[in-house]
């Protein structure tokens, strides 16, 4: 009589809920095959028993966390005829493996993600799989790795992802077994935060915040109102619109400064402009010309403040001065300028 050879290759691999999907290599082809499966700590004689004739079988309700032994055997037939079965080959499932900690995963805006967990004592390596969470856990990408640490690149932006993983326990008799995977962990890459703020609302506003996505470009726009007027970013930029390659979160104030009243001259292209205003600490007073003095008043007419910079910029401290408005006026090479200043 011929040889019933055993069958090789036997895998188990844990599909949608507490499912498994078992499969074999075969090259003999036998016609049948038996297997039977329970949990490790029952008696044989009690476990489930299947049949089929393909190399693959999908078996349902199983425990999360539990041991299982599967007993896998194939039906040998001669000149038609005579039937044996080949030996058992015998396969364990999370036998003895300690539960991994909890996995937690940190998403980044580069497309990546950190995932660290909790090994037990025993475990040689770690399987790693992740992968769309709307898509069949068994089509995700497998990771091999003996740390309990792994960055993993290349993720899509605005994207849910799920996160599994599982460790194999290696024993003093050499014997090792893969432990049940863990729970998926989801994450989602995020993007940076750009945002445009108003020094002062009454005077005009920002549009174009958001979350972008890291390298696409942003676009704030500084709105002045009726009343008010766009002088500078608060980095020193004057582009309106401020187009931005996104690196990073990001905050861009935009200065806007009290549009000069009818019958206040602002002669021949005069420029003298006040930042930031409001204010709470300094204001930074430019010129296009030298400017020869500036005298402060408060709302009562009191004047607060005097001084003779002889220069094109001068930094005046509020800090002290008393929540309100205030007026300036600047008198520069090119004629007097009237400007009003909110101390917040």
């Amino acid at each position: 009589m011929q040889n019933c050879f055993t069958v090789d290759s036997v895998r188990i691999d844990p599909v949608a809920g507490h499912d498994f999907y078992v499969h074999w290599s075969d090259e003999t082809l036998h016609d049948l095959y038996e297997l039977r499966y329970g949990p490790a700590s029952a008696d044989t004689s009690t476990y489930t028993v299947v049949t089929t004739a393909d190399t693959a079988v999908t078996l349902t309700g199983f425990a999360h966390d539990s041991s299982y032994v599967f007993l896998l055997r194939a039906l040998c037939v001669y000149e038609d005829t005579i039937e044996t079965w080949s030996p058992w080959v015998e396969t364990h499932y999370g036998i003895h493996c300690e539960p991994i900690g909890d996995m937690t995963v940190a998403m980044d805006a580069e497309h990546s993600a950190l995932l660290s967990w909790t090994g037990a004592e025993g475990y040689a390596r770690y399987e790693v799989a992740y992968g769309l969470a709307d898509e069949d856990e068994t089509g995700h990408t497998v990771v091999t790795t003996t740390d309990t640490v792994l960055n993993i690149s290349g993720l899509l932006y605005d994207t849910l992802y799920a996160f599994r993983v599982r460790g194999l326990c290696s024993y003093e008799d050499s014997t090792a077994y893969w432990s049940v995977w863990s729970e998926a962990v989801t994450g989602r890459v995020p993007g940076y935060a750009v945002e445009g703020r108003s020094n002062y609302s009454p005077w005009g506003t920002v549009t174009g915040s958001g979350v972008y996505e890291a390298q696409s470009v942003a676009t704030l726009t500084a709105v002045p109102t009726e009343t008010g007027q766009f002088i500078v970013w608060g980095d020193g930029e004057d582009e309106n619109p401020r187009s931005l390659t996104v690196e990073s979160d990001t905050l861009l104030t935009a200065q806007f400064a009290a549009r000069p009243p009818a019958g206040i001259v602002e002669s021949d292209g005069m420029e003298v402009l006040l930042v930031p205003n409001p204010a709470t600490r300094e204001v930074r007073i430019a010129a296009a010309t030298a400017i020869r003095q500036v005298t402060v008043y408060d709302a009562t007419g009191r004047q607060v403040a005097l001084l003779h910079p002889d220069s094109a910029e001068v930094t005046l401290n509020v800090e002290r001065w008393a929540a309100g408005t205030y007026t300036l006026l600047i008198a520069t090479d090119e004629g007097t300028a009237t400007r009003k200043l909110v101390r917040n």
